[in-house]
């Protein structure tokens, strides 16, 4: 079988790891994470730039609106909330700048977010538990745990 464009990333590297994403769970972290900066406070940075990760730009000058500290602002939330969705995925997924692989932790993913306190990434668990039922999930559990493959009962 032949390789296809498809089959690498943005950076023409070979694709690692090709499952597909729990979307509930993704969901769940960026709500958590959301949660965490103050998402659902008006006056949040997060809420009046419509960004619930707080997520920077990378991108040529311009190309985005940015605030001071380079964090995109969106023109509502939905497109904040599909911009985070995508950069969660990208990074579970082990295609992102960050160098964070599928094997990784979950507390080196919110890391990559700026939540490098033990506080921060706990409160941020606790919120993930409770919204996905499932209080077996840890700090140091994998980002496999985001691809569908380890889905059991969930999906019922």
């Amino acid at each position: 079988m032949s390789e296809n464009r498809f089959d690498r990333d943005r950076r023409n590297k070979p694709r690692v790891f090709k499952s597909p994403l729990n979307e509930r769970r993704i969901e769940a972290l960026l709500d958590a994470i959301g949660q965490l900066r103050g998402w659902h406070d008006p006056e949040s940075h997060c809420y009046q730039s419509r960004n619930p990760l707080g997520v920077k730009s990378f991108a040529q000058l311009g190309r985005h609106e940015i605030d001071d500290e380079g964090r995109r602002i969106f023109t509502s939330q939905l497109a904040g909330i599909k911009a985070g969705l995508f950069d969660i995925e990208v990074k579970v997924r082990g295609e992102s700048r960050a160098d964070i692989k599928v094997t990784d932790k979950l507390a080196n993913l919110l890391r990559v977010y700026g939540i490098t306190e033990l506080l921060g990434q706990q409160k941020v668990l606790k919120w993930f538990r409770r919204a996905i039922g499932d209080s077996t999930v840890t700090l140091d559990t994998p980002l496999l745990f985001f691809h569908d493959v380890n889905v059991q009962k969930e999906s019922r």
